[in-house]
């Protein structure tokens, strides 16, 4: 089945909300980045190994473990062309991809809303 990738903008976020996002950003990149040098460090880690040492972050476990699979991915890609490519290091504000499990959609005052994982209980 093919993937589908939505690019959605915050609609009216609060400056608290915007902000949290922006905190999930940093700490997705830092995750992500941690993530990526073990892997390099130890290849042959178990992913619920690699999640156990980035879950400091106090991110959400789905959002953990995205942080991993796209370290890994990246880091896939790099080992396969390592003789052309530089190591890979991810900027300190980059998008977080959500997936089939870790959103959902519901209705609000006709509004259709989005809710993601957030840093506090409950969704975006």
């Amino acid at each position: 089945m093919p993937t589908l990738s939505i690019k959605m903008p915050l609609f009216e976020p609060t400056n608290i909300k915007q902000e949290m996002y922006e905190t999930m950003q940093h700490r997705f990149s830092e995750s992500s980045n941690l993530a990526i040098n073990i892997k390099k460090e130890t290849p042959k880690l178990k992913a619920s190994e690699i999640d156990a040492k980035i879950s400091h972050t106090g991110l959400p476990t789905t959002l953990i473990q995205e942080a991993r699979k796209l370290a890994v991915s990246r880091y896939q890609d790099w080992n396969k062309n390592k003789k052309i490519k530089g190591f890979p290091r991810f900027r300190k504000r980059i998008a977080i991809p959500f997936n089939n499990q870790n959103w959902r959609f519901r209705f609000d005052n006709g509004y259709l809303k989005l809710g993601i994982p957030t840093l506090e209980e409950g969704n975006l």
